[in-house]
C-alpha cells in the first residue's frame, strides 16, 4: 500500500503507518526525505507516483479548484481521507473570518461530498474532531 499525503507538514502521519507502507509526503515547501513540493493551486500539477490512498491534511480549504483536484487524483487512487473546515455559516462575518485565515473556498460538507462523488467516490465515514471534519471516501467495489 502507498499513501500520498498533501499538507504533510512535520510528517506526523508517517510514524503511524506500517513498515511495509510506502509514504509519499507532499507540501507547498520541501519537508525533506522525498517530499513532492507543489502548490495545488498552480497548474500543471506535477506527475505523482502511483499510490493507493490520498490524505488531505487540512489543505482542501486552501485549494481554489477542488473539483479539478479530486478528478485529477481520483483516477489514480481508491481511498481518500480528508480533513477540512467546511463552511457551516456563509454570513459575511463568517466568510471574512475564512479569508483572514487565507481559505479560498467555502464548500459545506454536502458540497464536498458531492465533489468527491463526481470523481467516483462515496463518503463512507465522517467525524468532527477538534473543529475539523474528517471524511473518508472510497470508490465502490466493482463486481467481477
Amino acid at each position: 500500500v502507498s499513501v500520498l499525503e498533501f499538507g504533510a507538514g512535520r510528517r506526523v502521519l508517517e510514524q503511524f503507518l506500517p513498515d511495509d507502507c510506502r509514504y509519499i509526503p507532499s507540501d507547498i515547501v520541501d519537508r525533506g526525505g522525498g517530499t513532492i513540493a507543489c502548490n495545488l493551486n498552480l497548474m500543471p500539477l506535477p506527475a505523482f507516483p502511483p499510490f493507493n490512498v490520498v490524505v488531505f491534511s487540512g489543505v482542501l480549504f486552501w485549494v481554489t479548484d477542488v473539483p479539478f483536484l479530486t478528478g485529477h487524483l481520483g483516477a489514480a487512487c481508491t481511498t481518500v481521507a480528508a480533513s477540512s473546515a467546511p463552511a457551516t455559516d456563509r454570513s459575511f462575518r463568517s466568510l471574512m473570518r475564512r479569508r483572514r485565515h487565507g481559505w479560498v473556498n467555502d464548500y459545506d460538507l454536502g458540497e464536498l461530498t458531492a465533489l468527491f462523488a463526481v470523481a467516483g467516490f462515496q463518503c463512507r465515514q465522517e467525524q468532527r474532531v477538534m473543529g475539523q471534519e474528517i471524511m473518508l471516501f472510497s470508490r465502490p467495489a466493482v463486481a467481477a
